[in-house]
């Protein structure tokens, strides 16, 4: 490349980015009451013109980047689940009851070794003819899950 190729390039450059208005950038966040963001608002402020006057500032985006809401309490949740150890009887017992639910029991593996529809509040599950470990009690009902650990020793 020879030197006046050079030198017109590096002059047009120059002119180009001082004939184009400098934009700066800010960034104000919004906080709910527990301290979590909620609101993001990006403001463009430009800078004055070289011979004088004042920077315009304006709203260019505003973007919702999270809302809080206080999670919903579970309607099924597993209120107890005795004897944890058991040696073979587990008992569930619910805090709602529920109808047509699915009761099944796995193993660490994620071999299922019990499955069967419940109703009621309160159920048995029985772990005499496993082995001593930790085993996985599921219940389903209505779309909705839980799932607790009982040890069989």
């Amino acid at each position: 490349m020879n030197p006046f190729t050079l030198i017109t390039l590096i002059l047009l450059t120059a002119m180009t980015y001082s004939s184009v208005a400098q934009t700066n950038y800010c960034i104000q966040f919004e906080y709910d009451a527990a301290g979590n963001r909620i609101k993001r608002k990006i403001c463009t402020e430009e800078n004055p013109p070289p011979g004088g006057g004042t920077g315009k500032t304006s709203e260019a985006e505003t973007l919702i980047i999270h809302e809080h809401h206080e999670p919903e309490e579970p309607e099924l949740d597993i209120a107890m689940l005795y004897p944890n150890p058991t040696s073979a009887i587990c008992i569930i017992t619910l805090t709602k009851p529920v109808e047509n639910a699915t009761l099944q029991l796995f193993d660490l593996q994620g071999r299922r070794l019990q499955h069967r529809r419940v109703s009621g509040s309160q159920f048995e599950c029985d772990l005499s003819r496993y082995t001593p470990g930790t085993y996985l009690v599921v219940l389903n009902a209505e779309e909705r899950k839980v799932d607790r650990r009982v040890v069989k020793e």
